[in-house]
C-alpha cells in the first residue's frame, strides 16, 4: 500500500491453461473456437474454485459464511465488518480514486493502473504484520479466529453446523436454489431472457453457501455453438 507493510490478505489462485489439446489423431490443436470457449467458462471456473474453498474451509475448520447483500461475496461469519473494512485498504483506495459513480470497468482500470509490485515478506512476516494492525485497533485476534474457525464439524470436532447432519453440508433444496439463480433482480435472467450453460454453472456455484463437494468427472460434451437456455427449459429438466 506504499507504507512498506504487506498488503491486505487476499486468498486467490493463479492458473495457466494452455489453449491446446492433443487430439485423437495425435495432433495438437487449439481448444474450442481458438480459446473463446475457454474464456467463456472463466466465470464458471472462478465460481467453482471459490465454492471448493468454502467447502474445504467448512469441512476442515468449521468456517461458515453469510452472503453480502451488496457485493454477493460470501463473508466469513465471526469476522466483524469493521475488521473486514480494516483489511480492505486496496478496495477502499480504488473506490476513492475511481469516484462515487464509477462503473465496474472504471474500477478495474484504476486497479490495473495503480497496482504495485508484490511485497517480498514471507508468510510469517505477513501474519505478524496483520496481527499487529488488528490488535492496534483493539481486535482480540485469537478470539476472532476461534469464532470464525471453531473446528471441524461433527462429533469429533468443535463446530456444530446445524446444517446437513452427520453426513455434512448438503445442497439447498432445488426450489431454494432456483429462487436464487433466477431471482428477478439478481439472477441469470435479470437483464435477459436466455443464458448459457457456463452462466448457469457460475450462478449455481455462487449460490451454494457450503460450496461444492468432490465431484466425479462428467463425460465430454460437444456443442458446436454456445448453447443458450431459458429458465423454463431448465426447470423442466
Amino acid at each position: 500500500m506504499g507504507d512498506g507493510a504487506p498488503g491486505d490478505p487476499h486468498l486467490h489462485l493463479h492458473v495457466v491453461v494452455a489453449n491446446m489439446a492433443k487430439c485423437a489423431d495425435g495432433k495438437w490443436r487449439s481448444i474450442g473456437n481458438s480459446g473463446s470457449d475457454l474464456y467463456r467458462h472463466a466465470s464458471a471456473a472462478d465460481a467453482f474454485f471459490k465454492a471448493r474453498v468454502r467447502a474445504l474451509a467448512h469441512e476442515r475448520f468449521g468456517v461458515r459464511r453469510t452472503q453480502s447483500a451488496s457485493t454477493g461475496a460470501w463473508e466469513v461469519d465471526g469476522i466483524p465488518e469493521p475488521v473486514r473494512y480494516l483489511f480492505s485498504r486496496r478496495a477502499v483506495m480504488v473506490d476513492a480514486t475511481a469516484g462515487e459513480d464509477a462503473t465496474l470497468e472504471d474500477k478495474l482500470r484504476v486497479s490495473a493502473e495503480t497496482r504495485r509490485a508484490k511485497h517480498s515478506a514471507d508468510a510469517g512476516g505477513m501474519r505478524t504484520s496483520w496481527r499487529e494492525r488488528a490488535e492496534g485497533r483493539g481486535v482480540h485476534v485469537d478470539a476472532m479466529v476461534a469464532a470464525a474457525a471453531p473446528g471441524r464439524p461433527g462429533p469429533d470436532g468443535g463446530a456444530d453446523t446445524g446444517f446437513g447432519g452427520p453426513a455434512g453440508p448438503q445442497l439447498p433444496p432445488p426450489a431454494d436454489l432456483a429462487a436464487i439463480v433466477f431471482h428477478p433482480e439478481t439472477g441469470v435472467t435479470a437483464s435477459k431472457k436466455a443464458f448459457t450453460r457456463a452462466e448457469l454453472l457460475a450462478a449455481v456455484g455462487n449460490a451454494l453457501p457450503y460450496g461444492i463437494g468432490e465431484h466425479r468427472p462428467l463425460p465430454p460434451r460437444h456443442h458446436p455453438r454456445p448453447r443458450r437456455t431459458t429458465s423454463r427449459s431448465w426447470l423442466s429438466v
